[in-house]
């Protein structure tokens, strides 16, 4: 018989199990883990405390760079401190207690800059176990609106349609609070505005017509030299040596209330006005204006005061001691411009630019490719010594255009309610007098001397020559066809349209208050406030 034996085996492995369970460190929190573990939370509470002190930094730094940006437009009449507080106090950072400081203003006639600090302690969560309560939330801004030295060639549709719909009334308001904005706040001492009304033609005025080479006048009504095909090229004046006249006539019927007669504007006139009063007088020649000078009218201060030759009771030359005629200056009286719708040059006089919108006059005909020419001109500096030998800049900033360089900046702002139209010339004129108006209506009685797709494609051509220069061109379709939107559109963006991310340089104006609108953004677009830098 086999016998087993059994020595407790079972009680003895109960043993070693639990002896084993005691000897063994498996599972155990020894204080080396302990140790690890409270760090691990430290390091993960800190990671959490850095997350809360950027975003705060970044509210901080939005904060500040608002109120800089603010603080430093020209027509910003508050106090900086004031305004960069403002913001600050808008946001709620820790116990809404910000410490902050305007550290620069400086400020003259073609730059405002505003540089400015901010900081506040944050409370930490995690970062206080070890010793650190808070933390420094600081940050700083730099904001500068500058203005370049600016010449705008403002290019305006005064054609018949305009009269439709309030578009010329619309058209003086937005115009005129563009030059209010681009002149103001000292605006005047660096930025100079050409008027450029274009109907048919663009009436440059007498002086500049003879400059260029204008022939012999037909007519005394209006100035504008009959521009060649290659004329509609290149941003420099006209070249082609000679020119036509353009005879005074209408090719489409009249409306006499908005409307004067002629393809061509007219030339302006001048009247002498009552300083005291304010009156227009209804003459132009000192004799008439004194017979008349009690007629009240509206127009505000006048350009210069005529001199006045001073008579004896025999209507001699009274002379000084040296035998020359003394010549008063009558205080009274003043010439001014009353009327006449032709270019007005590099001006930066906000008055008297105002005056000319307001005495525009619709005339006949949609030739833009004049306007266009004609605008480039004068932002172009091969035209400078032509406007200086003939005293046609009116405004105290001379020897412009300037030059093609950074620091220069050329803006053409073309404003349409329709699209390009051909040029015309009458059959006849009167062969009596050829200064009476030629009453040709319709274009059965009229000579085409250039077709519609060509002025269209010679626009094209002098915008892309236009933005290869540099200038800013910005168009804008006023309640127009669909035609005329294609046409501006092109003439801003060239052929391959708006490039994403591109800043806008045409707009569809579809009624009176987007008009004013385009005109607002543009001027915004020429006067920006930018950041500059964050100092730390």
């Amino acid at each position: 018989m086999i016998m087993k034996r059994y020595s407790g085996g079972q009680k003895k492995g109960a043993d070693m199990s639990i002896e084993s369970f005691v000897r063994s460190d498996r599972g155990a929190l020894t204080p080396l883990m302990l140790v690890l573990f409270i760090g691990l939370v430290v390091i993960t509470g800190t990671g959490i405390d850095i997350v809360r002190h950027e975003a705060e930094r970044a509210d901080l730094q939005d904060a500040l760079d608002r109120g800089v940006l603010a603080a430093a437009q020209f027509s910003q009449s508050i106090d900086p401190e004031l305004v960069v507080g403002d913001y600050l106090r808008s946001r709620n950072f820790g116990d809404g207690s910000v410490d902050f400081e305007v550290r620069d203003i400086s400020q003259n006639v073609s730059e405002k800059r505003i540089t400015a600090s901010a900081s506040f302690e944050q409370d930490t969560i995690f970062l206080a176990m070890v010793g650190v309560p808070t933390l420094d939330v600081a940050t700083s801004a730099d904001a500068v609106q500058s203005r370049d030295q600016i010449e705008i060639s403002l290019v305006l549709d005064i054609s018949g349609t305009m009269r439709f719909n309030s578009r010329i009334e619309n058209t003086r308001l937005a115009a005129k609070d563009f030059i209010d904005e681009m002149l103001k706040d000292g605006g005047d001492a660096t930025t100079s505005i050409s008027i450029v009304p274009y109907a048919g033609q663009v009436n440059p005025g007498f002086a500049m017509y003879n400059a260029i080479g204008g022939v012999v006048r037909g007519h005394n009504f209006s100035s504008c030299p009959e521009l060649q095909v290659n004329d509609l090229s290149g941003t420099g004046l006209p070249a082609s040596g000679t020119y036509q006249h353009v005879p005074h006539f209408h090719v489409w019927p009249i409306d006499d209330v908005y409307m004067d007669w002629g393809w061509c504007p007219l030339d302006p006139k001048f009247a002498y006005v009552k300083l005291s009063d304010t009156s227009v007088i209804a003459a132009e020649t000192l004799a008439e204006a004194e017979a008349l000078v009690a007629l009240d009218n509206t127009l505000a201060d006048g350009i210069y005061s005529p001199p006045v030759p001073r008579v004896d009771e025999n209507g001699d030359a009274v002379l000084d001691e040296l035998g020359n005629p003394i010549v008063d200056v009558n205080d009274e009286l003043t010439l001014k411009r009353v009327s006449g719708t032709s270019i007005t040059y590099l001006h930066n006089n906000a008055g008297v630019l105002k005056e000319r919108i307001d005495a525009i006059r619709l005339h006949d005909g949609t030739g833009t490719y004049n306007g266009m020419k004609w605008g480039l001109a004068l932002l172009d500096p091969t035209t400078a010594p032509t406007l200086a030998s003939n005293n046609l800049i009116e405004g105290t900033l001379t020897n412009r255009p300037l030059p093609f360089v950074a620091d220069n900046l050329k803006v053409m702002v073309l404003m349409t309610d329709g699209q390009i139209t051909e040029q015309y010339r009458p059959l006849t004129t009167n062969a009596a007098d050829p200064s009476l108006e030629t009453n040709e209506i319709g274009t059965n009685n009229a000579i085409r001397t250039l077709d519609r797709t060509t002025g269209r494609d010679r626009f094209y051509l002098m915008c892309d020559q236009a933005r290869q220069l540099g200038m800013e061109v910005f168009t804008i379709a006023f309640e127009a066809p669909s035609n005329a939107v294609t046409e501006m559109e092109r003439c801003a963006y060239g052929p391959t349209g708006q490039q994403p991310g591109a800043p806008t340089r045409f707009y569809d104006a579809q009624d009176g208050d987007q008009l004013a609108q385009a005109f607002q953004d543009i001027s915004a677009q020429l006067y920006p406030t930018r950041l500059v830098g964050q100092l730390n």
